[in-house]
């Protein structure tokens, strides 16, 4: 994957590949590498199709691998001519898509960041909560299943985007609820504060973490990953891929 980099970097100094902003002021993309899943990012020229397809095939035939051309799809701009598209599509070989899914289950790409994003995520903790048994388990048992399951479900969602506040709230309300024990039939008396059990260990809490700081502090640190080793980022640039609620100041 390093080779295959390594080429469409070259193909972008040659300018046959012509890289897109993720948002204005913001850095430019062509590739993105996971796992064994590729985004390639481009502007929908035939330079670029051509560029793309040549790309490809000399790394295919390099390597040994072979493209799953089911399983890919083109995703256009939304005021892309249809002409151009079906003139990419015939050169790419590969079919086009209005959406481009979900992986570990966030919308790679929405429109606006809405609390519908993320019901997916919200129901996923809210079975695991209901699938034990919270009457059998004391305090210590439900506050380690927390810590360990319930806070770890939403962290990709969270190291990638800015979680709507009432979403992070119905995270923490349903992380409270069952601490105390309360489940649909009866709600508990909740004992101790929610800023008291958020703190750290060290100083008086159980170390729960709260879903909107640990929104902030993980996509504080994908940020600051990405302006040192992946794009080398200026600082202006960094600030202008993240929500508006994240002040970052001009340093490095």
């Amino acid at each position: 994957m390093e080779r295959l980099s390594y080429m469409i970097d070259e193909a972008v100094q040659r300018k046959d590949w012509v890289p897109v902003s993720v948002c204005r002021g913001g850095p430019k993309i062509s590739h993105m590498f996971f796992a064994d899943d590729i985004i390639l990012v481009a502007k929908t020229r035939t330079k670029c199709a051509n560029s793309i397809k040549s790309i490809l095939d000399q790394f295919c035939s390099a390597s040994g691998l072979k493209i799953s051309l089911n399983k890919s799809k083109v995703f256009y701009a939304p005021k892309t001519r249809t002409e151009i598209q079906q003139e990419m599509t015939c050169i790419l070989a590969i079919g086009s898509t209005r959406h481009l899914g979900k992986y570990l289950g966030v919308n790679v790409l929405h429109s606006r960041n809405t609390c519908a994003n993320y019901r997916e995520l919200v129901d996923k903790v809210q079975n695991r909560l209901s699938s034990w048994k919270a009457k059998n388990l004391n305090l210590a048992a439900r506050a380690t299943l927390i810590q360990s399951v319930t806070s770890a479900l939403p962290t990709y969602a969270m190291h990638t985007n800015w979680i709507p506040n009432k979403v992070c709230n119905h995270l923490d309300k349903l992380n409270r609820a069952f601490l105390w024990g309360s489940n649909e039939g009866a709600r508990k008396v909740h004992l101790v504060g929610w800023d008291k059990v958020i703190r750290d260990k060290a100083h008086g809490g159980l170390g729960i973490r709260e879903s909107r700081r640990a929104n902030i502090a993980m996509l504080a640190k994908t940020g600051w990953h990405e302006r040192l080793v992946t794009w080398r980022l200026p600082p202006q640039g960094l600030q202008a891929m993240m929500s508006e609620e994240l002040e970052f100041t001009n340093s490095t």
